[in-house]
């Protein structure tokens, strides 16, 4: 009887070997895919820092105190942060990670340890690798620390391990984070224009002139106020002498006003135009009403207008016309 039974004990005892290993090899995917997923996410941030550094990091301490100067504990520890970030996830100097949780009481402490890391030793290892030439040119891939994962089945260990490595690398991973990024951007996330402006706004003289900028125009929609960043060029830089706002004005504009001029807008149907606008530098490149910063086209790309990531209403009546 026994003898019998032995085949089928056999057959069920092999079926239900292959549905554990089945199980086991679904598992092995899906923890695979969150670290895949997770990798790219930390590419995607990884690009925007890198970004952030080239443009918005500091170098010297003077630089750190006007970055951090005039802002609010909570402010500070977000630049803070920010500068640090751009180094240890933009180019990938993970030794100087740190941890960011702290007690409310702690915080003037947490901000002056962060501001000597960063004058102690992070900023002297820039100048270093910046003075051997020898600085990132390109966000840095992720730090992988991936599991060591069982071999199923009689599937060679080597095989897997290669296999494991081979979607991590950085020509699978790149594609990814960069449309991980323009998602980003689509949901209102990120902006990669707000982050390649210098972290501080140009002089307002005659070198601006003929240069492309985006104002972030507020106009009202079903009554309430909204905004938009609005590509114009600067066609004239006022000079506290002759200008004026119309041939008919008596008073002589302020020196530094800017006439900035747009384009046509078929699609709302609006004709070219030009204001005269005073440009004030604590809104650069703010997403608040008449925040301003430099067009993509100076930057070196070009894209549609773009919605702001922050939307604020305004008590004062804007235009209505959208640019």
């Amino acid at each position: 009887m026994a003898r019998r039974r032995l085949p089928d004990a056999l057959k069920e005892g092999r079926a239900e070997v292959l549905s554990h290993d089945q199980e086991k090899l679904l598992r092995r995917e899906e923890a695979v895919q969150r670290q895949l997923n997770a990798a790219v996410e930390r590419y995607a941030a990884a690009l925007e820092l890198f970004d952030q550094w080239r443009a918005q990091g500091v170098k010297t301490a003077a630089e750190l105190e006007r970055a951090l100067g005039g802002k609010s504990e909570p402010e500070q520890l977000a630049e803070l942060r920010r500068q640090i970030e751009m180094r240890t996830v933009g180019c990938g100097w993970t030794h100087f990670e740190t941890k960011w949780g702290f007690f409310s009481d702690e915080r003037s402490h947490k901000i002056e340890d962060l501001k000597r890391m960063l004058l102690d030793d992070i900023l002297p290892y820039e100048f270093q690798l910046r003075r051997l030439k020898k600085l990132p040119t390109e966000a840095a891939p992720p730090q992988l620390r991936v599991r060591s994962i069982k071999t199923l089945g009689t599937a060679d260990a080597d095989v897997l391990r290669l296999e494991q490595q081979s979607i991590f690398n950085v020509s699978n991973l790149l594609p990814k984070a960069k449309a991980a990024r323009e998602r980003r951007e689509a949901a209102g996330i990120s902006d990669s224009v707000e982050v390649r402006q210098d972290r501080e706004a140009p002089p307002f003289d005659t070198r601006l002139v003929g240069k492309w900028l985006e104002v972030c125009w507020p106009y009202k929609e079903e009554g309430r106020t909204v905004k938009i960043w609005a590509a114009g060029r600067v066609k004239r830089v006022a000079d506290g002498l002759t200008d004026k706002r119309s041939p008919r004005a008596r008073k002589i504009l302020p020196a530094g006003m800017l006439l900035w001029a747009w384009d046509a807008d078929p699609e709302y149907d609006e004709p070219a135009g030009e204001r005269w606008i005073a440009f004030l530098p604590e809104k650069w490149n703010r997403p608040v009403s008449y925040g301003w910063r430099l067009d993509p086209r100076e930057l070196g790309a070009t894209g549609p207008p773009r919605t702001p990531l922050i939307e604020e209403e305004e008590e004062e009546e804007a235009p209505r016309a959208r640019r």
